[in-house]
């Protein structure tokens, strides 16, 4: 996660992804906005509702991160450049 936008080809402000066994299983980004599966057998077997929520949590977590990163730049006296 990046404290600001980046003008870089697959570089988002925020990124999540979960990991099984050391393989990406799901993906989420601040440009896509949506928990995606990584492996055939998650598209597969979860049902589309198991998608939708943990797209909200991602959202909800990009949100906190966000705020908490404004907080520890004010108090580092930093701003957005």
């Amino acid at each position: 996660a990046l404290s600001k936008p980046v003008d870089l080809p697959g570089i988002h402000e925020f990124t999540a992804m979960g990991l099984m066994n050391n393989q990406q299983i799901d993906y989420y980004d601040s440009v896509s906005k949506k928990k995606i599966p990584k492996q055939d057998w998650m598209r597969e077997k979860l049902p589309a509702d198991y998608w939708e929520k943990g797209t909200q949590s991602r959202k909800s977590k990009e949100q906190w991160f966000k705020v908490n990163v404004n907080i520890l730049m004010d108090r580092m006296r930093h701003n957005n450049t």
